[in-house]
């Protein structure tokens, strides 16, 4: 039996007699180290644990070689209700957080994309059902690694959002719609889809805030100078 096998059967047996004992921080060591056929396991104990043993396995899972998340990526989707939504979406967001970091290794990110392009497009495609705006920001940001149908679509919808949300509050929106904005203009300039001009146009056109407007001009023209694609 190799070391990790080893330490996965110890952990099943110690999770099987005692749960709720078992620190976050040892969660997160095992999950980082751990395989796609452990999940269920791990999925166990995100049920049976408290928030801080939930945040420590997605932040495990995040980083392990195994590249796979569709489990943990249907069962946060799938148990919002039951969860409650901000913490559903929280633990997606740390899940899906290396993702759209750019400092990551594009091997790492490739692998993740590719092992899980239908759980993700699951959650491009629900854009609009996410209320925690860090989480849609997220998911803007992998959207142009990711450079699916439904991806580019879901950052078009957050675009319509921004602008509808400037338009409510006459050119002001709060400091996380701002963030939520800025990441839509990085991301609509990464996809390059001339379409998008008109979008980041009425946000520069709308918005009060200087350096919303700044950006929005610039992203603007960068897509205009494009070949239509």
């Amino acid at each position: 039996m190799s070391s990790r096998a080893a330490l996965g059967a110890i952990i099943v047996m110690v999770f099987q007699l005692a749960p709720v004992t078992i620190a976050a921080q040892d969660w997160e060591a095992f999950a980082a180290g751990s395989s796609s056929a452990q999940d269920p396991v791990l999925l166990s104990a995100m049920d049976a644990g408290d928030m801080q043993t939930e945040l420590g396995i997605c932040r495990g899972v995040s980083r392990r070689a195994d590249p796979s998340m569709t489990g943990f990526i249907q069962a946060l989707t799938n148990t919002r209700a039951v969860r409650g939504i901000w913490q559903s979406e929280l633990l997606l967001r740390v899940l899906l957080e290396p993702l759209s970091e750019h400092g990551v290794s594009g091997d790492f990110r490739q692998a993740r994309l590719e092992a899980n392009t239908g759980a993700l497009d699951e959650l491009f495609s629900r854009m609009d059902d996410w209320k925690d705006s860090q989480l849609a920001a997220t998911l803007v940001r992998i959207a142009p690694f990711a450079q699916s149908p439904v991806s580019v679509q879901a950052v078009v919808r957050i675009g319509t959002r921004v602008i509808a949300d400037l338009a409510t509050g006459k050119g002001l929106i709060p400091s996380q719609e701002v963030a939520l904005a800025l990441d839509y203009l990085a991301s609509a300039t990464a996809i390059g889809r001339q379409e998008m001009a008109e979008q980041c146009m009425q946000i520069a056109r709308l918005s009060y805030e200087p350096l919303l407007v700044k950006t929005a001009r610039a992203a603007a023209t960068t897509l205009l100078s494009l070949p239509d694609r």
